[in-house]
């Protein structure tokens, strides 16, 4: 009981609500919709993704695509079953059945992995602004509750409620910046940074695989020889 009665100590809905609220809201006008979508839409990923086993995956599939266009061309490479293969392989060996340009390959890839990374970047941003605004909303807190306990010196009852709200809101800041947003933010940034090596990886390789294949070949002339003539 005298656990419960300490626990209940430490909650203020008034001082939560506004670091809570107002950190998000923050946030909320900072970023684009689709960010936010991708902000929440994250969690699962944060929870399931394993982008060190993708890239393992990923690798291998490269390996028989590349064994498959080696033999017989990069316009076979979809007979290779790699169903089992991250979505993005599959995408782009697809696309590399089809290519006939080099450099518009080059460009699509490259697209591909900028859209990704704009993608992911989006989403951790959200979070960096919620652990960097949520401390300074809680100092609001702390304010209007040292205000409120100044002006009512002369009712010691509602000293300690107020002094309450100013303490709490700047534990309530500093856990949703520090305990929540930030390892948050440094998940899915670490995370996206695994799976980004191994686009890249998978980017290099099919790039030059094309451009071995379809690159204009180098015709070497002759040289031309020059004679003087002396009159």
């Amino acid at each position: 009981m005298y656990l419960l009665t300490s626990v209940s100590h430490f909650f203020d809905a008034a001082a939560f609500l506004l670091v809570l609220v107002g950190s998000f809201l923050i946030a909320l006008f900072r970023s684009t919709a689709a960010d936010i979508l991708r902000a929440f839409k994250a969690f699962q990923p944060l929870l399931t993704a394993k982008p060190e086993h993708d890239g393992e995956v990923a690798d291998r599939a490269l390996q028989a695509v590349l064994q498959q266009t080696k033999a017989k061309g990069i316009a076979t490479a979809d007979r290779i079953d790699i169903t089992f293969a991250p979505l993005f392989l599959q995408k782009a060996v697809g696309r590399l059945t089809d290519c006939r340009d080099p450099d518009d390959f080059r460009q699509w890839i490259t697209g591909q992995l900028e859209k990704r990374k704009n993608r992911h970047q989006g989403a951790i941003n959200f979070w960096y602004i919620v652990g960097d605004v949520a401390p300074s909303v809680a100092m609001i807190g702390t304010v209007v509750g040292l205000v409120n306990m100044f002006s009512h010196l002369s009712d010691v009852n509602s000293l300690g409620p107020s002094m309450a709200m100013a303490i709490l809101t700047t534990l309530y800041g500093l856990c949703l910046s520090t305990l929540i947003a930030a390892p948050i933010a440094g998940r899915l940034e670490y995370l996206s940074d695994m799976e980004g090596q191994w686009w890249k990886r998978v980017a290099d390789t099919l790039i030059s695989s094309v451009t071995d294949e379809l690159k204009p070949p180098v015709i070497k002339l002759p040289p031309v020889k020059t004679s003087i003539i002396e009159d």
